[in-house]
């Protein structure tokens, strides 16, 4: 349960932070996150298929994992990037997503208005604040959730 490994980095976290000093931690955290970012994006945001209850249940538990982060940063979704992107995608209204993949699997243009695509796709995503997550990988997410529960 991701509950349960929330819970165990968040006394993980506290014991470094009683342990090292704040330069070595400030040192430490980003790298912590990052991990974790890496981690619960690939073995899980990417392999999954989410109900409506398991976007709002991901959402949640993203937020939990972000809080654990307040002590060392205002802005944890920072360092938690691909993991707050993907809940950008997977938490819009299902009229949204399905307009935005619509949008991001659009025919592939002759060879000369390539770029004019490229840059209309990512104009797209950056609008719903995805910046680091690639076409490929937003319209793997958008399609990750089961319309109609």
């Amino acid at each position: 349960k991701l509950c349960d490994a929330i819970s165990t980095l968040h006394a993980e976290l506290n014991g470094l932070r009683g342990a090292l000093p704040q330069p070595s931690m400030r040192r430490v955290w980003p790298q912590i996150a990052s991990v974790v970012d890496e981690l619960i994006y690939t073995q899980l945001v990417r392999r999954a298929t989410f109900s409506a209850a398991g976007v709002r249940q991901l959402l949640r538990d993203v937020g939990a994992l972000a809080a654990l982060f307040l002590t060392f940063t205002p802005r944890p979704q920072a360092a938690l990037r691909s993991l707050h992107e993907s809940c950008h995608l997977l938490g819009l209204p299902e009229l949204s997503r399905t307009t935005l993949l619509s949008t991001l699997l659009a025919d592939t243009p002759p060879a000369g208005q390539r770029l004019d695509q490229d840059a209309a796709q990512r104009r797209q995503l950056e609008e719903h604040a995805v910046y680091r997550l690639s076409v490929a990988e937003a319209v793997e997410i958008l399609h990750s959730v089961q319309s109609g529960d």
